[in-house]
């Protein structure tokens, strides 16, 4: 896989990651609630059984993303738990500063 970095070149000093403007832990699991739970949920229910057809793949992410999306469902629930890790974690981070 070939990066770019011409993105970031339309978002100077505003854009988060290694060695970006913004400090943020590297693969932290604590502050990437997409990628340490969202994708391992997705795969985890659409490749329950396998897929045979495009087709079939494409129903299979449709009612993972609905029910994630629903009212209270996965997605705000997930939303809620970063929002408290993140607290927890600029708390912590004050502290060491003080």
């Amino acid at each position: 896989m070939t990066w770019s970095l011409e993105p970031w070149r339309s978002y100077p000093a505003r854009w988060i990651g290694h060695g970006g403007p913004v400090a943020w832990p590297p693969r932290s699991p604590d502050l990437n609630p997409l990628d340490f739970f969202f994708w391992g949920h997705m795969k985890s229910s659409v490749y329950e059984t396998p897929v045979d057809f495009a087709e079939d793949l494409a129903a299979r992410i449709v009612v993972p993303a609905d029910k994630i999306n629903a009212p209270l469902g996965i997605f705000e629930r997930v939303r809620q738990s970063f929002l408290r890790r993140t607290v927890v974690q600029f708390r912590f981070l004050a502290r060491q500063k003080s």
